[in-house]
């Protein structure tokens, strides 16, 4: 009956009462699901050191140049803000010919749109 149901022999309500029967069951599971993997391996890490690969004490060699490059890259970015910092003044060339005024339109009448506020 529900091989019939989801090739296309029902209508939308009957479709979709099936197709979730036929989903929870997982029969006719979506292609892009696939099947379950089964489990690889995990991976095992060994060093000399006994420590893990991502610990600085591992490789010295690799952390010092990594503190090196971060003292640079600090040099750097000093240098950068110190060219920021400096001040830049920016000479008009005329005096402005008008200046412009902030104008306040004077309240309106709160009667104009039905008193406003509460009545008491």
């Amino acid at each position: 009956m529900w091989k019939r149901v989801l090739d296309g022999g029902a209508d939308a309500h009957e479709f979709r009462y099936w197709s979730q029967i036929a989903l929870d069951r997982s029969i006719g599971t979506p292609a892009k699901a696939g099947a379950e993997k089964p489990q690889g391996q995990p991976l095992i890490f060994v060093s000399r050191s006994g420590y893990l690969p991502y610990d600085s004490r591992a490789n010295p060699q690799i952390d010092e140049r990594s503190r090196q490059m971060n003292i640079a890259n600090d040099a750097t970015l000093a240098l950068e803000a110190g060219e920021r910092a400096k001040p830049v003044v920016i000479e008009p060339e005329a005096e402005p010919e008008e200046t412009l005024e902030r104008v306040i339109p004077p309240p309106e009448d709160p009667a104009t749109f039905g008193g406003g506020g509460r009545r008491r």
